[in-house]
């Protein structure tokens, strides 16, 4: 099985983002979808040049009014017009929810579905891994488990893209991801941003004087 990563873009929260966007129009093999919560932040998508953009409703009411400033309903009339406006430009959509697993595989193909996991009590990983043998193979992730929500208390980042693909070569899932070099990424942002690495795979390996022989 080949394992999919994608790399989420808050587009309607940065405000460099058509610098990013820019910046990653040439990467290869990787999929940027970017956070569009209404048609207003699927528009900043495109200009930027957005080329995948994802939906995000909210399965609990008071979440969806706080993260999204609506109700569970208004956001669903806001993700069906962000579709149809994606579909008329023939732009990619992804919803990244996924509320009940077990529920959504019984209606939905395995290839259009994503699991996108916060590792708030730390069951990202083992989250994951039930994902991947329930037969789901496109993952959310993010370097050092960078992110967050200013809206869910005690919110951390999205499971750390180093643990994931450390997970996946341990079971011999091809992601054709070096992770040498994802870890040396890592290391390069949270060093600029002044925080410690949140994956605990590259923390492990970087205290092991044979790192390479452990990757």
């Amino acid at each position: 099985m080949d394992f999919y990563f994608t790399g989420i873009l808050c587009i309607f929260l940065l405000s460099d983002a058509k610098d990013v966007m820019e910046a990653i129009q040439d990467v290869e093999g990787a999929s940027f979808p970017v956070l569009t919560p209404n048609l207003k932040g699927f528009e900043a998508a495109v200009a930027a040049g957005a080329k995948e953009v994802a939906i995000f409703p909210a399965a609990s009411e008071s979440f969806s009014k706080r993260n999204l400033n609506c109700s569970i309903e208004d956001s669903l009339i806001r993700c069906r017009d962000v579709a149809r406006a994606a579909k008329k430009l023939s732009i990619l959509f992804v919803g990244t929810v996924i509320p009940m697993l077990k529920a959504v595989i019984n209606v939905v193909p395995f290839d259009m579905i994503a699991v996108h996991f916060h590792d708030i009590y730390g069951q990202a990983l083992s989250n994951t891994l039930v994902s991947l043998q329930a037969g789901i193979s496109t993952v959310d992730s993010s370097v050092s488990g960078l992110g967050g929500c200013p809206y869910a208390k005690g919110a951390t980042g999205n499971v750390a893209t180093e643990d994931v693909v450390y997970m996946l070569n341990g079971l011999g899932v091809r992601t054709n991801v070096d992770l040498e070099k994802l870890i040396m990424a890592g290391e390069f942002i949270s060093n600029h941003l002044g925080r410690s690495s949140g994956s605990k795979a590259a923390t492990a390996l970087r205290k092991v004087p044979s790192c390479s022989s452990k990757l």
